[in-house]
């Protein structure tokens, strides 16, 4: 770009800028204008105006959407659309934030895969960088080939004339255009506030909704709400638009199976949403768990096991606790370890029943792997495979939940192997010392050292007598009669029983205290 080009994009920012300003001061004149008509002068303040073949557009709102109203929710803010204003009607997926587990929310990926596929010719989906959804929706997007917009908010707070007029400059001719094909993109520029200081700008943008969320709600021409947690933002964004005389987009209300009989659900209603509710083809509502595979917990039962099984039961953890070690599964929040994190999400916008993290599933893992994959405990900590010499009988009474790490330690499903096998591949007990003497060492030298306690001295983490090996442990190099696999259920005894190469034991019930 020359010289004198780039004198002529500043003088055309500058117009931009200040015909943008012009609208704002008549629509505050108004009353705040939040009704006021869309016309072509308030609304494109600028078209076709970038240089070569792009077809960037700047206005003061999203089309059908009054720039009155724009004002009212998100302030005075431009829109960049670096390929053009996309006129498709859009249907904005939000959602509160699922939480770590994000494989327990079946239902919340069957509403979401079901809004994708029903979207229709000249509709696109909307999402917004850094919402809840976003993630999801732009993957789901690229798996359904369905078209979208993606709205991106910049969150700088309150800016002069002279910042936005850069900011646009920026957005305008330096922004490249999106790797997809099925993506459009609206840059969301910041407020435009000249009479008001920065900190009093940002201290009152920090008691309202993210404005990002706000944007996305804003954009739709219809919402599909997947989750809505009670004092949310997503919560009061709706009830903000629902009770808005302005507002007429249909807010449809996913009715997942945590949600029912909520009292969000049921005001939302009441204020004009509509209920949503999935089935699956078998009459099933979508998210309760499918009995033939998880179950209920049965009373402990024998599974059908041969004579050779038995005698192999007689030597077991069970009978000889103080002869066995036992790695226990836990649910994993996120991808498996070496996992891609875009192949777990497929797995759930899919629907497939891989994205099951659940600690019965990674005990499924271990045994069709035929190995334990070495994790670290700590972070920058050397990478082991842990084991416990805690009785496998007392796993259920040992069971308790670790609120820092938000998991359960005992989890009653896992591998045991006999002590003098894994002694034989260098396991070893691990040295519970002062967090003095740990911090002190290096990182080889913690290998086998933990501190006794947490740092408040809440915890004895002593009680576990763990034991570890170094690196992955390969299981197929053990004797068959030198593991064991535990499990919860004889339901899941019985299925895991079906693939595993050793036998397989339910765990008794909790002992009651005498």
């Amino acid at each position: 770009m020359s010289a004198d080009d780039h004198i002529h994009d500043a003088k055309t920012s500058c117009e931009i800028v200040g015909a943008a300003i012009s609208v704002w001061k008549q629509l505050s004149t108004d009353g705040g204008g939040a009704g006021a008509t869309l016309t072509p002068a308030s609304f494109a303040i600028a078209g076709n105006f970038s240089p070569g073949d792009l077809r960037a557009a700047v206005t003061l709102s999203f089309p059908r959407v009054p720039p009155g109203v724009f004002l009212d929710w998100l302030g005075a803010r431009l829109v960049v659309w670096p390929a053009g204003v996309v006129n498709d009607r859009r249907t904005a997926i939000v959602s509160s934030r699922l939480g770590k587990r994000r494989d327990l929310k079946r239902a919340w990926f069957d509403a979401l895969r079901t809004s994708v596929v029903r979207q229709g010719q000249a509709e696109c989906l909307c999402c917004a960088d850094g919402t809840a959804a976003a993630e999801a929706v732009i993957r789901a997007s690229e798996l359904f080939g369905a078209t979208r917009l993606r709205i991106e908010v910049d969150s700088a707070g309150c800016v002069s004339k002279e910042e936005l007029i850069r900011w646009l400059e920026v957005k305008v001719w330096r922004q490249q255009s999106s790797e997809s094909p099925l993506e459009h993109v609206a840059y969301v520029s910041p407020a435009y506030q000249p009479d008001i200081t920065r900190q009093v700008c940002d201290a009152a943008m920090n008691r309202r909704p993210p404005v990002q969320d706000t944007a996305l709600v804003l954009a739709a021409e219809r919402i599909a709400a997947l989750s809505c947690r009670a004092g949310g933002h997503t919560e009061s964004l709706l009830q903000r638009h629902l009770q808005d005389r302005n507002r007429s987009a249909p807010v449809l209300l996913a009715t997942v199976p945590e949600a029912r009989g909520d009292g969000v659900s049921q005001a939302l209603v009441d204020q004009g949403a509509v209920p949503w509710m999935l089935e699956r083809a078998d009459g099933s509502i979508t998210g309760i768990k499918d009995r033939r595979v998880f179950g209920s917990r049965a009373g402990p039962m024998d599974a059908d096991y041969s004579d050779s099984d038995r005698t192999l039961m007689a030597d077991g953890p069970l009978q000889f606790p103080d002869e066995w070690l036992c790695h226990w599964t836990r649910p994993r929040q996120g991808p498996w370890a070496e996992q891609p994190e875009q192949e777990f999400l497929d797995e759930l916008v899919l629907g497939c029943q891989t994205a099951d993290r659940s600690a019965y599933a990674a005990l499924l893992r271990i045994v069709q792997q035929r190995q334990i994959i070495a994790t670290r405990s700590v972070r920058k900590a050397a990478k082991t495979v842990s084991f416990t010499a805690v009785p496998l009988g007392e796993f259920r009474n040992r069971r308790v939940y670790r609120k820092h790490k938000q998991r359960f330690d005992f989890e009653p499903w896992g591998i045991a192997v006999r002590k003098s096998a894994l002694i034989k591949v260098s396991c070893r007990p691990v040295i519970y010392v002062e967090r003095d003497t740990y911090n002190d060492m290096t990182q080889d030298g913690r290998l086998y050292l933990q501190p006794k306690s947490d740092e408040g001295h809440r915890i004895d983490w002593s009680q576990e007598c763990e034991w570890r090996c170094s690196g992955d442990l390969d299981l197929s190099r053990f004797n068959p009669e030198d593991i064991f696999a535990f499990v919860d259920t004889h339901q899941e005894a019985t299925g895991l029983s079906a693939v595993a190469p050793w036998p397989v034991v339910q765990l008794p019930p909790m002992t009651k205290p005498v």
